[in-house]
């Protein structure tokens, strides 16, 4: 449909242009990965995008932040992804129970958050 073939003009427009991004598709990309049901190419482009571009490594800071704290939305999609993939919608009563270190488990390069 409209939604995938959106995502493949992405796909090309972040092939041909990261880290720069001038045509600003990053921000656009989860969304239309989960439009279009790509679940998979989601998760794919979170593990390429951490190591080669500086999220998520060991050493944690300004130059190189988590995923997560860097791009909240993207991390919120890799967590929905892994929710829609699994077939059935979650219902309201599993969500009230679902905390930020459940969310933070399906980032990539995320760690678990430090007990208060």
């Amino acid at each position: 449909g409209m939604h995938r073939t959106a995502l493949e003009v992405c796909k090309l427009l972040l092939a041909a242009s990261l880290p720069r991004d001038p045509a600003h598709a990053l921000p656009v990309f989860d969304f239309l990965c989960l439009r279009s049901k790509q679940y998979d190419a989601l998760a794919r482009f979170a593990a390429h995008l951490a190591p080669e571009y500086g999220f998520g490594s060991k050493g944690q800071g300004p130059a190189n932040p988590r995923v997560d704290l860097a791009m909240p939305g993207f991390a919120y999609s890799l967590a929905l992804a892994g929710f829609l993939k699994a077939g059935s919608p979650p219902t309201l009563e599993s969500l009230n129970h679902v905390g930020v270190a459940d969310v933070l488990r399906g980032v990539v390069g995320a760690v678990e958050p430090e007990a208060a």
